[in-house]
């Protein structure tokens, strides 16, 4: 395709609902079980760093675009369209510890992310030709263009296509290959109120039984009233009536119910919530091994930053830290249905990350006050299969596929999207 890079990725793309065969095991010893790898140390350049980088995105300056960080050497590469306002300048001068490179960018954040909308009305609609078909669009971090990612090579008719739709948009396309399979996957175990976040969940009444993982306790900004984000690919599709599938702790405690689907769903960001009996939700999170009694609370919501680190918070296989965003807020596709301001982390050990039943589960980074944290994210996939571990909140104890690349989906869109705030 003229003018555009076409990479190839290979990579298998699930989402985390226990309860789906999986077929593409890799060898790993069996039985072998994930131990808590909650040791972080966040040094004082990358939070020097992180900190300077979540100033300059909070402060929605009209002429940034993107960055892409360099945390533990102190440099960001800041990508802007147009003149740099006094206020951009100002806090950048303000700034004593960190190396800032300004660079042109060669569109406006508006144009691009125009672009990306218009690439998924096109996914929604039905309108990509036969034998293309999209993963995910996201805006390129140096304000370059987009980021088209196909599930496989496109024919030359799907090249022509993606030639007419760069004309179209006139922006520039860059695409990418990620040859990946989605698969349903979907289990802290004794949960009591106020119920927390991170803990383990089953809808009774389900077929195939479903496990999944609590995320945040949040309050409606309209009503006050308490419930839980979730994921919404843990429940059924098609069902809309309250109480169809109550939710209880492996233990068999309820916690509440959900539905009517239209009410307290929310496909767009494939986040759901839970209506807890009594009302009641905690501020507070399991932080721990998938045993853990321990919890922490959540205080703030964090931005999202390619580099930075967070730690995933399953039900069944607990706490993974030091994961880096390696790819920031984006639009996934599965068939005609669009999952916005998906977010990408992988460990650079490529040690596992997350396993079946930590679908709805927190993702969160280090608080600014000690033994507090921040909300980034609810995970909602994983790839890239690390071997097989034993389950390890789930009632058959099967075991089952571990992952290393980790998908969720941004906190701060999550909730302005379900109008919503943090307990």
């Amino acid at each position: 395709m003229k003018h555009n890079t076409i990479r190839k990725v290979i990579a298998v793309l699930f989402l985390l609902t226990l309860g789906t065969s999986i077929n593409s095991a890799v060898a790993m010893e069996s039985g072998s079980k994930v131990e808590d790898d909650s040791s972080q140390y966040l040094s004082a350049a990358y939070l020097d760093t992180q900190g300077l980088a979540e100033k300059i995105l909070e402060g929605n300056y009209k002429e940034y675009v993107g960055m892409i960080p360099e945390q533990e050497n102190r440099i960001i590469n800041l990508y802007v369209f147009g003149s740099i306002s006094s206020e951009l300048s100002d806090l950048l001068k303000s700034n004593t510890s960190v190396a800032v490179s300004i660079n042109p960018a060669a569109y406006s954040l508006k144009t691009l992310k125009n672009g990306e909308r218009t690439v998924t009305s096109y996914v929604v609609e039905g309108k990509i030709p036969l034998g293309l078909d999209l993963k995910s669009t996201h805006v390129n971090d140096d304000g370059s263009g987009l980021t088209i990612t196909l599930k496989s090579n496109p024919s030359k008719e799907g090249e022509e296509w993606l030639s007419e739709l760069e004309r179209i948009l006139q922006i520039h396309l860059d695409i990418k290959v990620d040859e990946s399979e989605i698969v349903p996957l979907a289990s802290r175990t004794a949960d009591v109120s106020p119920w927390h976040g991170g803990a383990f969940y089953t809808l009774i009444g389900s077929n195939p039984p479903s496990f999944c993982s609590t995320g945040f306790g949040v309050v409606s900004n309209t009503t006050n009233l308490n419930y839980l984000l979730t994921a919404r690919h843990c429940f059924p599709t098609g069902t809309g009536l309250a109480d169809e599938f109550p939710e209880t702790t492996q233990t068999g405690m309820r916690i509440g119910s959900w539905g009517p689907e239209s009410y307290y769903s929310y496909p767009a960001h494939d986040i759901a919530l839970i209506r807890p009996n009594g009302g009641i939700v905690s501020s507070y999170v399991f932080d721990g091994s998938y045993s853990t009694g321990n919890t922490t609370r959540v205080t703030s919501v964090a931005s999202n930053i390619i580099g930075g680190s967070v730690c995933a918070n399953g039900a069944n296989s607990g706490r993974h830290c030091l994961l880096n965003i390696t790819v920031g807020p984006s639009t996934m596709y599965i068939g005609t249905n669009a999952v916005l301001d998906v977010v990408t982390a992988q460990r650079a050990d490529f040690t596992i990350v997350a396993a079946p039943g930590d679908s709805g589960g927190p993702v969160t980074s280090a608080g600014s006050v000690p033994n507090t944290l921040r909300g980034n994210g609810i995970i909602y996939a994983v790839s890239n299969p690390q071997g097989t571990c034993s389950a390890f909140n789930t009632p058959t104890n099967e075991p089952a596929l571990c992952y290393r690349t980790l998908y969720f989906t941004d906190l701060a869109s999550d909730l302005a999207d379900s109008h919503m705030s943090l307990k």
